[in-house]
């Protein structure tokens, strides 16, 4: 994980050690570790998923997969935790002061839902990809014409973007994380990629028909002098 996260989890530790040795300030350390929770999350969703880091001074060129992937790695270290700082806090509170645990919990969802902006950012790479760059080659591609038998260039684009994210998020994601994240892409292929085929037939339909009618029928033709 990133660093910021390894100083996240040291600033934690401190503050759940304050609370065992001070059990008097322990209502007040639950709202330090909330605020430094709500914190870390809105921070680094505001310098990855809103590409603030490109205008901050670590001036990032771009935000790519990478980052989004160490983002949510981060994301899942801390969410294993919560249920650990939870019952730290919870054994130095008194009873009546548990339901201020309950921040904790909606801070969870929080970060929950900030791990699903990061999984369907994945999806949103190659949709851009797929609609964006590689479109226009289903247009250059003649499919009547017998060729060798490889993909063309539209597939072949698709193939090698989606192996090449594969090949970043393979070493970033745990096993799990990383079947969900490719079971969305393959999904939005299986729906996306038959209607741009379809999109394109449609289309060169109407274009053969548009040069039909502009070509002189043969009753309109002047006879030969």
């Amino acid at each position: 994980v990133v660093w910021s996260c390894l100083l996240l989890v040291e600033q934690l530790l401190g503050d759940l050690a304050a609370a065992a040795h001070f059990q008097s300030l322990a209502n007040e350390v639950v709202g330090k570790v909330c605020e430094l929770l709500r914190l870390f999350n809105s921070r680094t969703q505001q310098l990855v998923l809103g590409a603030g880091a490109i205008h901050s001074a670590a001036k990032l060129k771009s935000i790519n997969a990478k980052h989004l992937a160490l983002v949510s790695q981060s994301l899942g270290m801390v969410c294993g935790l919560l249920p650990h700082i939870r019952a730290a806090l919870m054994a130095q509170l008194p009873r009546k002061q548990h339901s201020l645990l309950s921040d904790l919990d909606k801070i969870k969802q929080d970060i929950q839902a900030h791990a699903e902006k990061i999984l369907a950012k994945f999806v949103s790479i190659v949709a851009s990809i797929v609609e964006s760059s590689l479109v226009p080659q289903i247009m250059k591609t003649n499919f009547d014409v017998d060729g060798p038998s490889v993909a063309p260039p539209f597939l072949d684009g698709i193939y090698k973007n989606v192996a090449k994210l594969h090949q970043v998020l393979v070493a970033l994601l745990p096993h799990d994380e990383l079947l969900d994240v490719f079971g969305r892409i393959f999904n939005y292929l299986d729906t996306k990629v038959p209607e741009l085929f379809q999109s394109a037939h449609d289309f060169s339909k109407s274009q053969a028909a548009k040069a039909s009618k502009l070509k002189p029928s043969a009753s309109n033709a002047q006879p030969p002098l």
